[in-house]
This record gives C-alpha cells, structure tokens and sequence, in this order.
C-alpha cells in the first residue's frame, strides 16, 4: 500500500531517479560518522543486494513495457523507501563512569550488543581503596562536580547517547553529573543505565533527567549482584531492544 501511494505520484523514471541519488548521497554522509567496522559491513551487507537490484531493475525496464515496466518501477520505488530507512541510521555512543568495574561491564555489553562507539568518562580525582569509596559517596550525596579528562567524542555528533553510572549514596556519581552538566546543550536523546548495591533507581534517574533537560528514551537499574552473576545480560538485551 505505501509502495502504491508512493506509485501514484511518480510520473516517470527521473522522480525516482532524483530521490535515489538523494537517499544515496545522505546515505554516505551518515556513514561517514560510523567508525565501528562492523556496523559498517552490517549497512553494505544491506546496501550491496540494494544497488544490485537496482541495477538490474533498470537495464530490464529499458527493453520492456506495460504492466512489467510497471512493476520495476515499484521495486525502485521499494529500494527508494528502504534506503530512507537506512538514512535514519542511529549513530550511538554508550557513555560511562565506572569506578569498580560493574558500571563498565554493563557498558561493553550494550556496546557489543548495538555495535556502537562507547567512551569511559575519567576522573583526575584518584577515587580507589576505601577512602576513595568514602570520598566518593560524600561527593555524590552533596552533588558534588570534579574535574575529568578531556572527552573525546563530540556528544553532539550523536543521535542518541547512552549514560551509564553507579550510584554514590544513591545519587549520580559525581564524574557522570560533571560529565552531564559540561555537555548537556548537545544531547539530542538519551538513554540511562545504572549499577548498585541496592534496589531503588528512581531517584537517580529523575535526577538525571532534570541534568539532561530531557525525557530518556529508555532506563535500565542492575543491582551489583546482577552484574557479578551474569543474570544482566538478558535485562540489558530487553533494554536494548527498547532503544534500537
């Protein structure tokens, strides 16, 4: 049905011809952002059997009429809306602190599972051992800010971004809060994930959102013990699944 409407409005070959340079060409521009070799093949893998049919499509409908010349021009009007399809390709970056590890665990496991681009937030603060704990759950029930190493995706650059954090004293720790006030005018959508020893991710999260200025496509809350376990992955699949 949406191939026939679209049929209806196409005169000749040109209106078709014209879109699908426009989808190619914005096609490649979005490609050329995407440095994960294999969300790259994934797109060619798509895009190869596309621009085959295309061709083929073409040559046939200049020795044939009618009915069947009809019918090509509806498959290139089909791999026209398809390649719009790719054009809205999402490019992603997992974004996270992890201080003892859990919070960088779940991180590589939604990366592996979106193919995606991820960078680790570093604090200049050295927060290890049990006084770093201490320090650090201080810091995030006073809200506080710290000083962090250059990033170094441009956030901007990203159609959805994904913050992942522990919980210090059940608040946003403090490298992530920094991380969000530093870049926040250059979210475009968001999602958030976060690790701790307890239950309740509410708090958090909604603070979160009040630092993002915007609403989060999807939360996901692990408690430490998931992490260590393995029991994780099939809630970071769902949440996954969500997002994408």
């Amino acid at each position: 049905m949406l191939v026939d409407l679209f049929f209806s409005r196409a005169n000749s070959d040109d209106w078709i011809n014209i879109h699908l340079l426009h989808a190619w060409a914005r096609l490649i521009h979005r490609i050329r952002g995407v440095t994960s070799g294999r969300t790259l093949l994934s797109i060619l893998s798509t895009l190869i059997p596309l621009t085959t049919i295309g061709i083929v499509s073409g040559v046939v409908g200049v020795c044939v009429r009618g009915q069947q010349t009809r019918k090509l021009n509806k498959l290139f009007i089909l791999q026209y809306l398809i390649l719009k399809m790719g054009v809205y390709f999402m490019k992603i970056l997992v974004v996270f602190y992890s201080r003892s590890g859990n919070t960088g665990r779940v991180a590589e496991e939604i990366r592996d599972s979106l193919e995606c681009e991820i960078e680790e937030i570093i604090d200049t603060k050295n927060r290890s051992g049990i006084f770093g704990y201490l320090r650090s759950a201080r810091d995030g029930m006073n809200r506080k800010l710290t000083v962090l190493k250059d990033v170094i995706n441009d956030p901007s650059t990203y159609d959805l971004l994904i913050i992942g954090t522990p919980l210090w004293g059940g608040h946003v720790s403090t490298p992530v809060r920094t991380y969000i006030h530093e870049n926040q005018a250059n979210f475009k959508s968001v999602a958030f994930f976060c690790t701790a020893g307890g239950e309740n991710f509410d708090g958090a999260f909604k603070d979160m959102r009040e630092l993002c200025g915007v609403a989060p496509v999807e939360t996901l809350g692990l408690r430490a013990k998931e992490v260590k376990d393995g029991s994780y992955k099939s809630k970071v699949a769902e949440f996954v699944k969500i997002i994408h």
